[in-house]
């Protein structure tokens, strides 16, 4: 019996079915958008984009309509200029400290709409792969020097991740515009995490 892929190990999980409905949203009028770090998970067919990426140092998403790019990011150049959406998904963690800030600093460079996830609060240690955590907020502000624009914690299998979207200059304004200047509120969505755990436990 063969080896179940990491993407098939993760299929039914609530936190996938939350990135995609955020996906299909930020997708509605993109043309563009590439998934950085993809390891073979398949989510880029929720978006009706014409131009898709899916770019891994090992295991890009091989699909039709998809763009395979078997590369370390870093190393990687572009042929556009900019994509309308860029997402990376649970891949931040594994990016050693004197890499972090270039990584996430071409990541910003990228697009309009970057839209980034990372294991929340997991303890270090508890997964072997991981050089970063735990990570929070307050980690992220200072990796990609401010706050996202939108911010969420979904559990799921007793493990928590944050989703965090953010904008390029151009859209920062128009979201301050609409919103009065006001984004998350970031300390909420924490106190319900928190409450959350404890109801577990």
């Amino acid at each position: 019996m063969s080896e179940i892929s990491y993407a098939e190990r993760r299929r039914g999980r609530r936190y996938y079915k939350y990135i995609k409905s955020l996906l299909s949203f930020a997708c509605t009028n993109a043309e563009s958008i590439i998934d950085v770090g993809s390891n073979g998970v398949d989510l880029l067919s929720v978006c009706p984009c014409k131009y898709k990426v899916s770019l891994d140092v090992e295991n890009p998403l091989v699909k039709d309509g998809v763009i395979s790019i078997r590369e370390d990011f870093l190393d990687w150049k572009p042929t556009r200029q900019l994509f309308d959406v860029v997402t990376c998904f649970q891949v931040l963690e594994h990016i050693d400290d004197d890499k972090i800030m270039a990584f996430v600093g071409k990541l910003k460079k990228l697009g309009k709409v970057l839209m980034v996830s990372v294991p929340y609060r997991w303890p270090h240690g508890k997964c072997e792969d991981h050089v970063q955590d735990p990570i929070d907020i307050d980690k992220l502000e200072k990796w990609f020097g401010q706050r996202p624009v939108f911010a969420n914690v979904v559990v799921d299998d007793s493990a928590a991740r944050l989703i965090a979207i953010y904008v390029n200059a151009e859209l920062t304004s128009l979201v301050e515009s609409s919103n009065n200047g006001n984004f998350v509120d970031f300390f909420r969505f924490d106190y319900e995490y928190e409450a959350n755990c404890a109801e577990r436990t």
